[in-house]
């Protein structure tokens, strides 16, 4: 027979008898747990270091919440556009979806660059006064 020691959780002790089977399978979990609670341990204390030094890990949740931000932006800027009249949305999808310059609209529509410039200057103003309501 062999004892085992058993501390409660209220701090009192109880000295527990049992046959050598039991008092072996006891003993391995114990050696398991101790092992698990070293791990996690050293675990803490290398993150602890890297905190530390300044170092920080990424926030899987702040991609959530960018993401939503984003698309939230997206569709202001969509209904923006949806503001505009036809022309000025083709001249929107002209400059920023098809990369083209304002001198290039401009050739293409036989007009002066000035012209598109001040085009762009009056889509910017009607979009940011839309903009600014939300």
């Amino acid at each position: 027979m062999k004892e085992i020691n058993y501390k409660f959780v209220d701090g009192t002790n109880k000295t527990i008898k049992v046959d050598e089977k039991f008092y072996k399978n006891y003993e391995e979990i114990e050696t398991q747990t101790k092992k698990i609670e070293r791990k996690e341990t050293r675990r803490q204390i290398s993150l602890s270091s890297f905190i530390e030094k300044g170092i920080e890990f990424e926030d899987k949740d702040s991609y959530i919440e960018e993401n939503f931000i984003k698309q939230e932006t997206k569709e202001e800027i969509i209904n923006a556009i949806r503001q505009l009249n036809k022309k000025q949305q083709d001249l929107v999808y002209q400059v920023f979806y098809l990369n083209k310059s304002l001198s290039e609209v401009a050739r293409e529509k036989n007009i002066s660059k000035s012209t598109i410039t001040q085009q762009m200057q009056h889509i910017y103003k009607k979009m940011k006064d839309f903009l600014k309501k939300f």
